[in-house]
């Protein structure tokens, strides 16, 4: 909606609109009928459920701040307040996740999404004590730390071993902390895929694929 808005015509601007605002932002208030303590469960989670509806329901609001302003602000409140959670629960004390790699690149992926959303349209100090989390910035490292020198993962906690892709939020991390060996399994990775391009736009992976660029210009 955000990125392609001055693409769509007013019609289908006001349907995105209005389906985000009524069935995403709205329906995190209200549970969306039926059993708002089920359908709400994910609220106060610690795993990456909680990274994952927090991060998207942010940047949704963000999207419609100019037309949804107060709605958007209670949202967005809530998001940075309930995402200490999940932060602190994962990261802390020193950057390891209790899952591998394949849900700690979903949830870690939502969560720099959110951050930097915020970051860049009301300014770095207003996720700053979410960044400055014990462990958070570090755990760039942990991703490095589960590839194996043939770019496998191990299989720790939920993670099976088997073929890895590149991931496009380790890029936030290397334009935060300059640390060049959050980047060498990246670049092996994604000369790999030069002979295979496929492997990058195949199925959902493809959705985030341009967040590499907007990080690791």
């Amino acid at each position: 909606y955000d990125w392609l808005y001055h693409d769509l015509n007013p019609k289908t601007r006001e349907l995105l609109k209005r389906s985000i605002r009524d069935y995403a932002l709205i329906a995190s208030e209200t549970g969306g009928g039926g059993n708002k303590d089920y359908n709400l469960r994910w609220m106060d989670m610690t795993s990456n459920w909680s990274q994952i509806c927090h991060g998207s329901l942010a940047i949704a609001s963000i999207a419609l701040y100019d037309e949804e302003r107060e709605l958007a602000d209670r949202i967005i409140s809530r998001s940075i307040q309930k995402m200490h959670i999940p932060m602190e629960a994962e990261y802390m004390p020193m950057g390891a996740y209790s899952q591998g790699i394949g849900y700690w690149g979903y949830g870690t992926a939502l969560n720099v999404m959110f951050l930097d959303s915020m970051q860049k349209f009301f300014g770095s100090d207003s996720v700053s004590e979410l960044v400055e989390i014990q462990g958070f910035m570090q755990t760039g490292t942990y991703y490095c730390q589960l590839l194996t020198n043939t770019l496998e993962s191990f299989a720790f906690s939920d993670n099976s071993t088997g073929e890895n892709l590149p991931e496009h939020c380790i890029f936030w991390f290397y334009d935060k902390t300059r640390d060049p060996a959050l980047l060498h399994y990246q670049k092996q990775l994604l000369e790999r895929c030069i002979d295979t391009p496929s492997k990058l736009t195949s199925g959902t992976y493809a959705r985030h694929l341009p967040l590499m660029l907007v990080w690791g210009a």
